[in-house]
């Protein structure tokens, strides 16, 4: 279902050890939502620190490594639920903050609607920054801002099936090790 997510929102497919490894800092707070007898989304969740954003802070919180459903059933709103349990979650447990995750600058096609879907919830929109090497950032720059880049980028994802390992796929599993 994660995979299908991904593969639908312009991301290449992984293999399977590429994303057990990156839901490993969920431990084992994954959950799942049913309809009838059928499960209709997934989300698993990890805990961080705000040195996950580069501050100098020990202040916990909880954000998503997966969030994820069936397409017909989103009209029942299975994303909200899920946001809407983390949030229930966070509280319970005491942690100081919830990372919705997510949230794009200068988005393109459906990504205009998960930052709309996003702000709906309050909060603050937290701006941070990884540290790519010139060539990732320069790369990641033109994909998302020349639309014969986004198209190039796209047929290369179709046509290998899956990427490697992005440096940013590292970054985030480490900075989740806490």
């Amino acid at each position: 279902m994660h995979m299908n997510t991904l593969v639908g929102g312009g991301t290449a497919s992984w293999t399977y050890a590429r994303w057990r490894k990156s839901v490993q800092p969920a431990g084992d707070k994954f959950y799942y939502v049913k309809k009838d007898k059928k499960i209709v989304g997934c989300f698993a969740l990890a805990q961080i620190t705000e040195k996950f954003y580069g501050l100098p802070s020990e202040k916990r919180g909880i954000r998503p490594v997966i969030y994820s459903s069936i397409k017909r059933y989103q009209d029942y709103r299975t994303h909200d639920y899920m946001y809407w349990v983390t949030i229930q979650y966070a509280i319970k447990e005491g942690y100081d903050f919830v990372d919705l995750g997510g949230w794009q600058i200068n988005p393109r096609d459906h990504l205009k609607n998960v930052n709309r879907f996003k702000e709906e919830w309050g909060g603050e929109i937290y701006y941070y920054y990884w540290d790519y090497p010139l060539f990732t950032a320069l790369r990641r720059k033109l994909i998302r801002n020349v639309s014969l880049f986004w198209k190039i980028n796209q047929w290369v994802k179709t046509w290998r099936g899956s990427v490697g390992k992005s440096v940013h796929d590292q970054k985030v599993i480490e900075s989740m090790q806490i």
